[in-house]
């Protein structure tokens, strides 16, 4: 069967929401960000016969700066939901990889695209993904409001005062593992254009996160399930040369994604950076995140029947 490598660079946008709960009421939310991260990606796709064809891809974020990290507090829960302290921090992103294996399978239909004798194709496939990112969180400051006379805490404001913070503050960490479906179309323009659309989607998601205060010197782990991952791309292409063994086949390629996970809920151990345990919190923790790519890239195609 044909073999198809592709190298790609993209640049991502967007963040991602570390959630603490209590009794169900939401007590802390950090958004941990990614603005403007670029970042190159890998890809190799074997034809196996009868339509099926396997790939493997790999993603790797550049490590940058990657914006402001914000932490906002809700500390009169269930009273109210008003915000109560606040904190923001240069952060940085230390690492992003995503790595996936697919099996999918190519079914021809009767129609024709515009301008060319070539049809549309439909792709339906199933994978497993490996996603690992992590932040650190430095300087910055925090503004926390007082307790007032009602025993509560009088909520923020923009003019409270600002504490000041040197080094590193926060280090956050997530590791994710999940199948998928996936249906891709792929729409054949002319001689050499086509313009696919593909949606990846699962509810069955396993996420660890560790995140270490380090000011306040303590570890929390967290252990996350369910939720649901959405990721629908756009992708327009150009192919030259047949790719059919004679010559080999060229793509250059534009893509724009949005990766979505969403309702991720679990509980959380707590521990002392040292390691004594300090207590463990059952559903307590939970995360969703939304980042945009847009990513621009070349394939080369040996061995592949020429398209009809």
């Amino acid at each position: 069967g044909g073999v198809d490598l592709s190298v790609s660079s993209f640049l991502l946008s967007g963040s991602t929401q570390e959630l603490v709960f209590i009794d169900g009421d939401l007590l802390s939310e950090l958004i941990w960000p990614m603005e403007t991260v670029p970042g190159f990606g890998l890809e190799a796709g074997r034809a196996l016969g009868g339509g099926y064809r396997i790939s493997v891809s790999l993603d790797a974020a550049v490590p940058v700066d990657s914006g402001s990290m914000e932490d906002s507090d809700f500390m009169n829960i269930p009273e109210n939901n008003d915000k109560t302290h606040y904190s923001r921090h240069d952060a940085r992103l230390e690492h992003l990889v995503d790595i996936g294996i697919a099996l999918s399978r190519e079914l021809h239909t009767d129609i024709q695209g515009p301008g060319t004798r070539r049809r549309l194709t439909l792709s339906p496939g199933l994978g497993v993904r490996i996603r690992s990112c992590a932040w650190s969180a430095s300087d910055g400051y925090t503004q926390y409001s007082l307790v007032g006379g009602t025993g509560e805490y009088e909520g923020w404001e923009k003019n409270l005062p600002k504490d000041y913070l040197s080094g590193k503050v926060i280090t956050y960490r997530q590791d994710y593992l999940l199948a998928f479906a996936s249906l891709a179309a792929n729409l054949p323009i002319g001689s050499a254009w086509a313009v696919s659309a593909e949606v990846k989607a699962s509810p069955f998601i396993a996420c660890t996160a560790k995140d270490q205060h380090l000011l306040t010197g303590f570890t929390f782990r967290d252990g996350m399930s369910g939720g649901l991952f959405f990721e629908p791309t756009l992708t327009i292409s150009r192919q030259s040369g047949a790719g059919d063994g004679t010559e080999a086949g060229h793509r250059f390629f534009l893509a724009g994604s949005w990766t979505r996970f969403a309702g991720l809920r679990g509980d959380t151990t707590t521990r002392t950076l040292g390691g004594e345990l300090v207590g463990r919190d059952e559903d307590s923790c939970g995360t969703e995140s939304g980042v945009f790519s847009v990513r621009a890239g070349y394939t080369l195609i040996l061995g592949a029947k020429k398209a009809d």
